[in-house]
């Protein structure tokens, strides 16, 4: 069983990518997409060279155009979703690979993150091995902490929505409605409480305010997605359960139902 680390990169990001990049092993390798608009880039850093890494140029913008693009590219049977700042311990890629072995019947595995050592935990995981069955058990889930079988992804044509992360309008959620997808159409998915990855505490999901006008209009668009027509009740619904938490973020009820409205509104006429 071999197992690739789907890297997405833009700009000079490019520069970061070598310092997760583990010893040369047997069945461990590296995709790297690196989106490159203005081809600053003509070569490649010459840690890069190697011949377990294979890098990509494409011109185009877009997190999940970049992540859509190393899914087409990938050529391993496990693939693990994986961005240019993280870090990586010789033990993870086989943390892995165990838990696809010992666990035949998954389709996608989501794993922990390890923050450093004086830093906080990243998040509160569950503490035993659990499937995940339900859509509000996906939406904690970030994108690092995801491994998936090649094949289950590839057979059912299941991609990044690309009117969704960053550099898009809807700047966030690709994950959680690539999780849904997965759901939607019976893959198994499974929760383990082991660290596959490494990176510091915050990060730029962390520092978004959940009620901020950018925030709900993201939402708002995933609501649409996974809703259809019957999001716009659920955002009237959203708004007066919801209405003490955010009118304590200084947010009204015209401006909450609006920017989820809108969202809507972008996820049911932007081109998919």
């Amino acid at each position: 069983m071999t197992l690739q680390w789907l890297i997405s990169t833009y700009g000079n990001g490019i520069q970061k990518v070598e310092n997760l990049l583990l010893h040369p092993e047997q069945g461990n390798s590296y995709l790297i997409s690196f989106q490159d608009p203005n081809e600053v880039y003509a070569q490649m850093p010459e840690k890069l060279i190697r011949s377990d890494v294979q890098v990509f140029v494409q011109k185009d913008t877009g997190l999940s155009k970049n992540r859509n693009n190393a899914l087409r590219l990938a050529n391993a049977d496990i693939l693990v979703i994986a961005d240019d700042d993280i870090g990586l311990n010789p033990a993870y890629p086989m943390h892995i690979l165990r838990a696809f072995k010992k666990h035949p019947e998954i389709d996608v595995a989501c794993f922990q993150i390890r923050t450093p050592i004086d830093q906080p935990a990243y998040k509160k995981y569950l503490k035993k091995a659990k499937k995940l069955t339900r859509l509000n058990q996906l939406k904690a889930v970030s994108s690092i902490e995801i491994a998936f079988k090649q094949k289950s992804i590839q057979k059912n044509h299941i991609r990044f929505d690309e009117r969704f992360g960053l550099g898009a309008a809807a700047n966030c959620g690709e994950e959680f409605l690539f999780l849904a997808e997965c759901l939607r159409k019976g893959l198994t998915i499974m929760f383990f409480p082991v660290y596959t990855v490494e990176h510091p505490y915050e990060s730029s999901v962390k520092g978004k305010m959940f009620y901020d006008e950018q925030q709900l209009f993201s939402t708002g668009a995933q609501s649409y997605v996974l809703y259809g027509d019957f999001a716009y009740f659920r955002n009237v619904l959203g708004a007066l359960v919801r209405y003490p938490t955010y009118r304590k973020a200084g947010v009204t009820f015209r401006q909450f139902l609006k920017a989820k409205n809108k969202g809507c509104n972008y996820a049911k006429t932007a081109v998919k």
